[in-house]
């Protein structure tokens, strides 16, 4: 097994030119959507009616969460997300919604659902004056239930519809035939991943960068964001999950529901492919 600076020293300049090629190319996502929501808190003093903390609310930020976090990826990669989807009639739904337009990604394959209630998860994160904040708890709104047959239905039959256009059935016939038949990548978290060819046999692929994770919230998302882009853009199954790994290695360094952008990735990429050992 190579050692993950060798790999990237070997293989960086390949792996960049997957990552130039994410331009525009375009990825249907056919997700759950979820607004992710972050409350900033102070905490003051603990309470004297029962022991809790009392925190002055500072902020809150919000986020596309759950499938719309692979569907922000694929767009701050440069890739053209086209998200298919259900969100409710409700003020989450409408600033989830507003969020991905704002960034650039069409949302007309999204639907407004009546009796449908937006997914909502909210994290508060409380510290003292001067301290790192910590996640205290998180609170999750939204129907405990999946959307009806028919907004289902529905949400497949526009998705089936989005796919004549010719480069995107293309790249969604060499994703299916890669997790369908040829190969199946595997996340590990720390012990980073696995990828089992057809072909070549199963790949180990060690972590990329620091073990110091800040968090790990929507991880899995930038792996799915990247990993396909790089698919479908022409990377072989290993390049693409070198990247992948490597987008995964910097996005959780940074806290909340994030994104790593084209010239993050390839910066990584060129710093671990000049680095020693």
């Amino acid at each position: 097994m190579k050692a993950s600076g060798k790999i990237y020293r070997e293989e960086g300049a390949r792996l960049c030119a997957v990552v130039d090629r994410f331009e525009d190319v375009p990825v249907l996502v056919l997700a759950d959507l979820v607004l992710d929501e972050f409350l900033h808190a102070e905490i003051e003093r603990v309470s004297r009616e029962a022991p809790v903390l009392i925190v002055q609310h500072r902020s809150l930020q919000a986020m596309p969460g759950g499938g719309a976090n692979a569907v922000n990826n694929v767009r701050a990669l440069g890739g053209k997300p086209v998200p298919v989807g259900v969100v409710g009639l409700d003020d989450a739904g409408s600033r989830l919604t507003d969020l991905l337009h704002r960034g650039g990604i069409d949302v007309s394959g999204i639907a407004v659902a009546e009796g449908y209630e937006t997914p909502t998860k909210t994290r508060v994160l409380a510290a003292l004056p001067h301290s790192r904040p910590q996640q205290v708890v998180r609170i999750d709104r939204g129907s405990p239930h999946s959307v009806e047959a028919a907004s289902a239905r529905a949400a497949v039959e526009r998705a089936e519809a989005l796919l004549d256009d010719a480069r995107l059935r293309e790249a969604g016939e060499r994703l299916l035939k890669g997790l369908g038949a040829e190969d199946v990548l595997i996340t590990r978290g720390s012990r980073g991943m696995l990828l089992f060819d057809a072909a070549e046999g199963p790949m180990e692929i060690p972590v990329f960068g620091s073990d110091q994770v800040a968090d790990v919230t929507g991880a899995g998302d930038t792996v799915i964001a990247a990993f396909t882009l790089a698919l479908a853009s022409g990377a072989t199954p290993f390049d693409a999950a070198l990247v992948a790994n490597a987008a995964a290695g910097l996005v959780v360094m940074k806290r909340g529901t994030a994104v790593v952008t084209a010239r993050e990735l390839t910066d990584a990429l060129r710093r671990a492919g000049t680095a020693r050992g």
